[in-house]
């Protein structure tokens, strides 16, 4: 059998448990949880899910209400930098929390479907 579905069924899961956290200079790393569409079981009890995808890929969008200030791209694991230098780029100062999209990136559809959280 031939599968040729594309869209909505292909795309990767939004990531879960978005977290940032903050150094003394006020840059920022954000983390999160990948999630799968297949063999989503965690039987080894490490708490991570298979990859699902044929790499590990994420993107970050940083926004400002509707509109995206910056996207951190070329993530290959589950965690960004967000140096207090490209905030006051963005926003004029550091800031006290900053609202992301996470997305991990599939090789065959793109971008799946987004998290967002204020981190």
């Amino acid at each position: 059998v031939t599968k040729a579905a594309r869209g909505r069924a292909e795309q990767p899961y939004a990531p879960a448990r978005i977290a940032g956290s903050r150094d003394g200079s006020n840059n920022l790393t954000i983390t999160w949880a990948r999630r799968t569409r297949v063999g989503g079981e965690w039987l080894d009890g490490t708490g991570t899910v298979p990859l699902s995808e044929a790499s590990e890929a994420y993107e970050v969008d940083v926004m400002d209400g509707a509109s995206v200030v910056r996207t951190i791209t070329g993530l290959s694991s589950a965690t960004a930098a967000y140096p207090a230098a490209n905030q006051t780029t963005d926003f004029g100062s550091p800031q006290a929390s900053v609202a992301v999209r996470v997305y991990q990136v599939s090789n065959i559809v793109g971008r799946g479907i987004a998290a967002e959280a204020s981190v």
